[in-house]
């Protein structure tokens, strides 16, 4: 399983494409062993743009089909992730593109925050990020102490 850590901060060059960090890329080559990585956009919780690796997507959309297309909630679901998807790659120079309507829900002008986050990257406009987590740092405690205790289920 590929897990992406760190932060480091980019610019998006005047057509719209963000440079992946070298090591993100290292770690995609040595996971998919190809030099095309497809890699999917979805429109993230909290205002950030997730890309995940399509194999790493492929995952969640299979828990999605098990669900039955008869559970309103589950139609729900899979109509409103269909509306905030879309498929990009990375180029030769290690770059996304990344389509208008992302930029402009996770208000990403020209700086960005590449955020590892596991099995994902996070793209975030840096003011968001940085009120996002003056926000919920208080809660870090508390929330690591919930999800890590060996008690939590």
């Amino acid at each position: 399983m590929i897990v992406f850590r760190g932060q480091d901060e980019y610019s998006l060059d005047n057509k719209g494409r963000l440079m992946i960090p070298a090591k993100h890329r290292k770690k995609m080559d040595e996971e998919f062993k190809a030099e095309k990585h497809d890699l999917v956009l979805v429109r993230g919780f909290d205002q950030c743009v997730q890309l995940y690796p399509k194999t790493e997507w492929e995952k969640i959309e299979a828990k999605l089909s098990e669900r039955s297309s008869f559970d309103p909630e589950a139609r729900t679901l899979v109509r409103l992730i269909s509306t905030m998807i879309d498929e990009t790659d990375i180029d030769n120079q290690g770059r996304v593109t990344l389509p208008k309507r992302f930029l402009e829900y996770a208000a990403i002008e020209k700086d960005v925050v590449i955020l590892g986050a596991g099995e994902k990257i996070e793209l975030w406009n840096p003011a968001k990020l940085n009120e996002f987590i003056n926000r919920t740092l208080p809660q870090y405690e508390g929330l690591a102490q919930k999800v890590l205790s060996s008690n939590a289920s």
